[in-house]
């Protein structure tokens, strides 16, 4: 029956009604709900509830209150901004250099007085000086809209120093209602974001020059410390209610970076589903400059120089923050942790709290999330909140900070308590196994093997549930243990990929790559093209989907330092169909294990000159991909002079077919075919100074890097001894015997010095031979 045909409540039993006509059997799904809700719900929040300090969700009346503070945007004003708008992103896809510059006058009969400013400005000057002019006045409107906020984050990357500076006097009154605005918030995040630039001038005392410069009239505009020092003086009231707002707390966050000279990268500030909104709304760069804005490019990296002023008013509110969350009668740590608004603001104060040298402290933040872990006992017992911690998905990411932070000893106290003997339970965890997977990184020896023999059982379920992390960390961290340990691993984890036997190698690739175990990967299509033997063409071979973590693993395994082993997957990978190889080249996830196999400096370079000279006759096909040129260019750039000639004579007969493709053409720009053909000897030269050879392996004792310098200082030093020799051999004519018999004791000393000449000759044959051939050829 059609699903708008049927009726309600037909079928089963029917519901029994009461004197009023009220449905019981409803009523009592509803008082059973209730009380099932009741009794479920978290302790935290009940506890918080009795001592009245429960935080609830604003209901429309308020929201209407809060838009009510700020005024309402003219409709004239919202539409001429919009105009603005679409010019200004026109501007940045066309790029800094597309602005149009208008021609200046000759003064030639004229006066300068009569020369007007705005004839010798460029468009985009113009247009951002007629933004900011309509921008007085209507700061608070502009950012609290839902669609001019946009706008104005879009003119901040754009402005200089002097108008970020009045754009954040005119909020400063309004701080802590902007901080909690949907829109605005994010207004301010950006505007602090990019005051970077500005605090490095006022550390070097240049701040004050920008300032008189533009002087506006009517009054002094304050520096950016005594700006900074009236937003924190405003926000620390507010603080308990900020740190749990999901707009508030990213203020703070990128407060706290700014005030304490530390990098503000975008991630750390903004979540996943901002960013995915903003990536519809076009580009967020200056239109002045190329790439990033300047604030970005400065300190997205690396940290930057802030004042005494600013550090003083940066440490006073971390000591009011971290007052605040230890305090009982306020929010708390632990209910903090918990909240997914306030773990983000949580997460900045632990590593400040780090960099202070305070969290191993007894009574820190991080020894209250830890429940008491930093103080000295004879034993610890485990905590349920640290246990809750472990699978909770946002107090997960706290834990996992502590962890990467912790001292040798604390770290190894927090194993034994919460991690030994359970880290196999724990692994394939949809939470935790991120924390075991930072805390295998960091085990010793003696807590590694016991812990990998222990996630052996657990490896199938890891793989077939998608969740490697653990597996990858065992694999990296075995690589600072001996050869038997990382044998001991690899092995493992292959095994875990049901890959034993030698024949089963040449399957390492498409079964890692798919994080696809050999019993499944048998059941594919794939599986029965490779096996079959035949030759079989990219186009034709349909491999599975490949996943980033299979990809990392098999990366990983292939920096391991066992050359035994490297040469068995690579021998495998040569055993399959060249198709295979070509289509892994052309995948964007499959190809990044090639690029490992080619730079790794623990594969034979037998093992990589295999893969070269397989390829051959197929490095056009290669070629002609988006991905798989980057790696034919990797390959190009590895060979030495020897296979690149064999290279380019079997790209001859190919030219035309590489400048038709749209990808390989790049790489027939850096082979130099047409010297090739001409001049073979100059062709060498070229590649010899475009690629100097190097030692893509661990250099051993006799293996020395040398520059041009010393292998010219080594082919002259030669060249002086074997002339000294020739000449020294030419001079000795036969003598009588009587004479020789008559030999002087100083005759036998100079004949004592010509042998260990030639021994001197002899030992620089052999320590520059290799490099007097290439000298040589040349």
């Amino acid at each position: 029956m059609p699903r708008e045909f049927r009726k309600r409540g037909r079928g089963g039993r029917r519901s029994k009604k009461n004197k009023n006509g009220e449905d019981e059997t409803n009523a009592n799904e509803v008082k059973i709900k209730q009380d099932q809700n009741k009794y479920l719900r978290d302790v935290m929040d009940i506890v918080l509830e009795d001592e009245g300090i429960q935080n609830q969700e604003p209901d429309g009346s308020s929201k209407e209150l809060q838009a009510s503070k700020f005024p309402e945007l003219n409709p004239d004003l919202k539409a001429y901004w919009k105009e603005i708008d679409e010019k200004l992103q026109e501007l940045e896809r066309l790029g800094p250099k597309s602005g149009y510059k208008r021609p200046r006058k000759e003064l030639s009969g004229e006066a300068e007085d009569d020369y007007d400013e705005d004839e010798d400005m460029d468009e985009r000057q113009l247009i951002l000086r007629a933004a900011l002019n309509e921008l007085a006045g209507h700061e608070l409107s502009l950012a609290t809209d839902s669609e001019t906020s946009v706008i104005l984050e879009r003119i901040i990357y754009s402005m200089d120093d002097f108008a970020k500076l009045v754009l954040i006097d005119r909020f400063v009154e309004n701080f802590s209602d902007l901080c909690t605005h949907r829109h605005a918030s994010h207004v301010i995040q950006t505007l602090l974001a990019l005051l970077t630039s500005t605090l490095h001038l006022e550390s070097n005392d240049k701040l004050q020059e920008v300032i008189d410069q533009n002087k506006a009239e009517g009054g002094e505009l304050p520096t950016i410390s005594l700006l900074l020092a009236q937003i924190s003086k405003d926000l620390m009231p507010h603080l308990s209610s900020l740190t749990q707002d999901p707009a508030g707390s990213h203020v703070l966050v990128v407060l706290l970076l700014l005030l304490f000279g530390k990098p503000i990268p975008e991630e750390s500030y903004r979540s996943r589903k901002s960013v995915r909104w903003r990536s519809g709304k076009g580009r967020f760069t200056s239109v002045f400059k190329e790439g990033k804005n300047e604030a970005e490019s400065h300190n997205e990296k690396k940290a930057y120089q802030v004042s005494e002023k600013v550090r003083k008013i940066a440490d006073s509110l971390y000591r009011k923050i971290k007052k605040v969350l230890l305090d009982k009668n306020a929010i708390g740590a632990r209910s903090a942790a918990s909240n997914a608004s306030a773990a983000t603001f949580m997460k900045i104060i632990i590593e400040l709290e780090f960099d202070h040298e305070e969290a191993e402290r007894p009574g820190s933040l991080a020894d209250n999330l830890l429940d008491g872990l930093m103080e000295d006992r004879e034993s610890y017992n485990r905590s349920e909140f640290v246990e809750s911690s472990l699978r909770d998905a946002a107090a997960s990411h706290l834990l996992e900070e502590i962890i990467s932070r912790l001292s040798a000893k604390a770290f190894s106290r927090f194993y034994a308590t919460y991690l030994d003997r359970r880290i196999f339970q724990l692994c394939s965890h949809p939470v935790a196994n991120f924390i075991t997977a930072k805390s295998i990184m960091r085990l010793e020896l003696n807590y590694f093997l016991p812990a990998f023999e222990e996630c052996q059982k657990k490896m199938i379920d890891c793989i077939d549930n998608y969740r490697v992390g653990s597996i990858k960390s065992f694999v990296d961290r075995s690589i600072e243990f001996s050869q038997s340990v990382q044998q001991q691993v690899t092995q493992g984890v292959l095994k875990a990929f049901g890959i034993e036997n030698a024949e089963d190698y040449g399957y390492i690739f498409p079964c890692l790559i798919s994080l696809m175990r050999l019993e499944y990967f048998r059941k594919t299509t794939s599986y029965q093209l490779l096996s079959s033997g035949k030759d079989i063409s990219h186009s034709e071979l349909k491999l599975p989907e490949s996943n980033i973590q299979g990809s990392l693993v098999l990366q990983s395994i292939l920096l391991q330092d066992i050359p035994e082993l490297s040469s068995k997957i690579v021998d495998g990978l040569m055993s399959l169909s060249l198709g295979c190889t070509i289509a892994i080249s052309r995948d964007p996830i499959g190809s990044r294990t090639l690029d490992s196999l080619i730079n790794s400096t623990t594969i034979l370079p037998s093992s990589r000159r295999k893969l070269m000279l397989r390829l051959l006759g197929n490095y056009h096909i290669l070629a002609d991909d988006r991905i798989g040129s980057r790696i034919a260019e990797s390959l190009w750039a590895t060979a030495d002079i020897y296979l690149k000639q064999k290279i380019a004579s079997s790209l001859v007969n190919q030219q035309t077919f590489l400048n038709r493709s749209a990808f390989a053409h790049f790489f027939l720009k850096k082979l130099y075919l047409p010297l090739f053909e001409r001049q073979i000897n100059q062709w060498k030269l070229k590649m010899s100074e475009l690629y100097p050879t190097k030692i893509i392996r661990k250099p051993k004792q006799y293996e020395v890097e040398m520059s041009k310098e010393q292998v010219t200082q080594a082919c002259t030093l030669e060249e002086d001894v074997k002339t000294q020799a020739s000449t020294n051999q030419s001079s000795d004519k036969p003598k009588d015997s009587k004479k020789n018999s008559k030999e002087h004791p100083k005759d036998k000393k100079k004949e004592l010095a010509k042998k260990d000449k030639l021994q001197d000759s002899s030992a620089v044959d052999e320590l520059f031979k290799p490099i007097l051939k290439k000298v040589k050829t040349h």
